[in-house]
Order: structure tokens, then C-alpha cells, then sequence
């Protein structure tokens, strides 16, 4: 990510956000009763990664979304919109096509090999997904930024047309962005819209936050107002980047509230948390809907604030993770979850195998970043621009 005066923090960010997911999916087959969309559940499952997945769900996506909206914006006003529209067909929707002609079907033999090897069914979607029912899978929010892209390029063209609205609208959103972040109330406004959104559901698999718009054309509504959110939010952020000073001083606050509401959220699903669609009261919804919408802002801005006051100074190592783990996501998938099914018939403790698939599938997406990647056209469409060898080994020896 590159801004007028880089805030190397951010590479940290966004690092986290796309190696988390990796971290994420390694869970999924440990989880006790099984996640939907994975049929495999381990023989020795985990209570700890079952509650580590709760946590690191609740908060990656916004955080990666409020990234890509800051840069978003950074592209916009560099490239112009038409530069603009080029620059995110090349670095997202070419990957997206490509990933899901290549990587998809890999993923499809992963869960078939999971599904013979542990005896179980096909996983079956808890609801009718909207539109036709593309699968996506990991691949779901590249999907969602193209939405938001063409939304963002729709509504900047709607406000050119009346003199000076956009430079109205900008001064009251900077106005509002900037009161609300001093006054802390950012995050009960931020949440608002998910509140809202999650309100209307009757039916909510708890545990799940969020649904994940693995599959469908059409997003679901939760996905789209939590995301969308997240992403217009960076657009603002970056028209005023010191607010970011705001939470470096107060990361300590935010994390630290993040913990009580998640666990004030997590406590209401009892200790033993179904992972099927159960009818909700609006009592309930209300309150975990609220727990859970300002947890999940809390470790947003919070995990933001820590990584620029801990990560802010340049680091080779950060920035070659950073720009290597879009690569190491969106293949990831299909290696993860093969070994996954590998090991969950193996007579070991989870620790034993979660730590196998770790120490197999990280070190090789490395290699395939480092010798395939790196330097080639495809990491030049991925990150835009070229590595040569000769500055590989000098940032290897740093």
C-alpha cells in the first residue's frame, strides 16, 4: 500500500487480514460439530480453535475492508476513474476469474477427498443462495469489491453531475468523521448499520457473526452492510489519515473493550454453540447483535491503532508478507483443506495435526510466492510491479 506519507502499520494490516484467513481455514476441521461448508470434523477437535476461529472471524474481513476502501481512494485520486476502473479489472476481477477456473476445482477435489475419507455427505447450504448459486468459497471478497467498486464508480459519477456537491459532501463527512472518532463514538455508529441489518433476520446461525457470501451472485444483505460499511469508512479515513494517530494512542482501550463485548456476545451462545439456523428472538438479536457488531469495530480500529503504533517503521520482512500473502491466500485453499482430510482420521491430538498442516502448507505457499510469483507477470498483475532477483536476495539477507 502506498500513500503520500506511508503508513507502514498498514502492511501489518493487511498481511493479518489475508494470512489470518489461511490460519482461519486450518481451523475449520477442528471445530466441535462441524462448520458449514467443510463436511470434515476432525476425530480430535478443539475447544481453543473453535473459540480462536470465533474471534478471528468476527474481525479479519472488516479490517481488510477498510484497507481496501483507504486504498481505494489512494488509486482513485491518483489514477483518475478511468485508470481507476483498468487498475482494479487487472488486480482484482483478472484474479477472481482466473483463481476461480484454476483454484476452485482444486478446492471442489479437496472437499470430495475429505468427504470419502471421513464417510460423510456433501455439505449443504442452510439457505437458498440468491441469484445463481456460483461458489465462490474463499474467493467470495473479490467478489464483493467489485460490487463496491462499481457502486463507488456509480455514485462518484452521480455527484459530478451537480456543481460542487462532492466538495459538499466531502466537508460534512470529513466534519462527521472526524467528531465521531474524537468524541469515541465511531464504533456505535459504525455498528449501527449491521445492528440494523441483523435485526430483520429471524433466523441467524449465532456463532456465525456475519454470514459469508460464499455462494450466490447476490451477496447477502449482512455481508453487504458490514463490508460496505467497512470499505466507505476507509474511503473517509483516508481523506483524513492522522485520525489513524487517534487509535495508536488508544489501541489499548479499543482491544481491550473488543474482549467484553466479544465475550458478552460469546456467553450468549452457551457453552455449546449450534451451528444451524435456529429461529432468534428480537430480545436476542437485539442484544447479540449489538455485542457483536461493536466487538467486531472495536478490534477493527483497535488491531489498526496497535499495528501503527508497533509496526509503524519500515520493514522489509512486513512489506515482502504483506505483498506475498495475496498470492498465499487465494491459492491456498485446496492444500489446506487436502490436508485437512489428510490427518482427520489420524489417532493424534489436534495440536499435533493442526501444527502439521501449518508447517506444511505456510513454508510451501511461501516457496510458490518467492519462486513463481515474485517477478513474474503474475506478480506483477497481483501487485503491480516486477521484483528482480538481484533485489530478492538483498531484502532475503535483511
Amino acid at each position: 500500500m502506498e500513500t503520500e506519507e506511508r503508513l507502514h502499520g498498514l502492511d501489518a494490516v493487511r498481511a493479518f487480514a489475508m494470512l489470518g484467513g489461511i490460519l482461519l481455514h486450518a481451523m475449520v476441521s477442528f471445530v466441535p460439530g462441524g462448520l458449514l461448508g467443510w463436511p470434515v470434523v476432525d476425530v480430535s477437535t478443539s475447544v481453543v480453535l473453535r473459540e480462536g476461529f470465533f474471534v478471528l472471524h468476527m474481525c479479519r474481513m472488516s479490517l481488510f475492508f477498510v484497507m481496501a476502501g483507504l486504498f481505494a481512494r489512494l488509486l482513485y485520486h491518483r489514477l483518475g476513474a478511468i485508470g481507476f476502473l483498468r487498475n482494479r479489472l487487472k488486480r482484482i476481477a483478472a484474479p477472481l476469474l482466473v483463481a476461480m477456473i484454476i483454484v476452485l476445482p482444486l478446492v471442489i477435489a479437496a472437499i470430495v477427498f475429505g468427504m470419502r475419507r471421513m464417510h460423510v455427505p456433501p455439505p449443504v447450504p442452510p439457505v437458498r443462495p440468491l441469484g445463481i448459486p456460483v461458489p465462490f468459497v474463499h474467493l467470495w471478497f473479490l467478489y464483493l469489491l467489485c460490487w463496491f467498486y462499481a457502486t463507488l464508480l456509480l455514485i462518484k459519477g452521480a455527484v459530478k453531475i451537480v456543481p460542487g456537491l462532492e466538495a459538499g459532501l466531502g466537508r460534512v463527512s470529513d466534519a462527521i468523521t472526524a467528531r465521531a472518532v474524537r468524541l469515541h463514538v465511531a464504533v456505535p455508529l459504525l455498528a449501527l448499520p449491521l445492528v440494523v441489518s441483523q435485526m430483520r433476520d429471524r433466523y441467524w446461525i449465532l456463532f456465525e457473526g456475519v454470514p459469508t457470501p460464499a455462494v450466490g451472485l447476490v451477496p447477502n444483505t449482512p455481508a453487504l452492510i458490514a463490508y460496505g460499511t467497512a470499505f466507505a469508512f476507509g474511503w473517509l479515513l483516508h481523506r483524513q489519515i492522522g485520525l489513524i494517530d487517534h487509535w495508536r494512542r488508544h489501541w489499548g482501550v479499543y482491544l481491550t473493550t473488543a474482549l467484553v463485548l466479544t465475550l458478552a456476545a460469546r456467553l450468549q451462545l452457551g457453552l455449546d454453540p449450534s451451528f444451524v439456523l435456529v429461529p432468534v428472538s428480537r430480545i436476542q438479536r437485539l442484544a447479540y447483535a449489538c455485542c457483536y457488531s461493536m466487538a467486531l469495530w472495536c478490534w477493527t480500529l483497535g488491531l489498526i491503532g496497535l499495528a501503527q503504533r508497533y509496526c509503524a517503521e519500515p520493514s522489509p520482512r512486513v512489506r515482502y508478507l504483506a505483498d506475498a500473502s495475496y498470492w498465499m491466500y487465494l491459492v491456498h485453499l485446496p492444500m489446506v483443506w487436502g490436508l485437512a482430510a489428510l490427518v482427520a482420521p489420524w489417532p493424534l491430538h489436534w495440536t499435533v495435526k493442526f501444527g502439521f498442516i501449518l508447517l506444511v502448507s505456510v513454508p510451501m505457499l511461501l516457496a510458490s510466492y518467492r519462486f513463481i510469483v515474485r517477478g513474474t507477470f503474475i506478480g506483477a498483475l497481483l501487485n503491480g510491479r516486477r521484483r528482480p532477483a538481484r533485489a530478492e536476495a538483498r531484502n532475503s539477507a535483511m
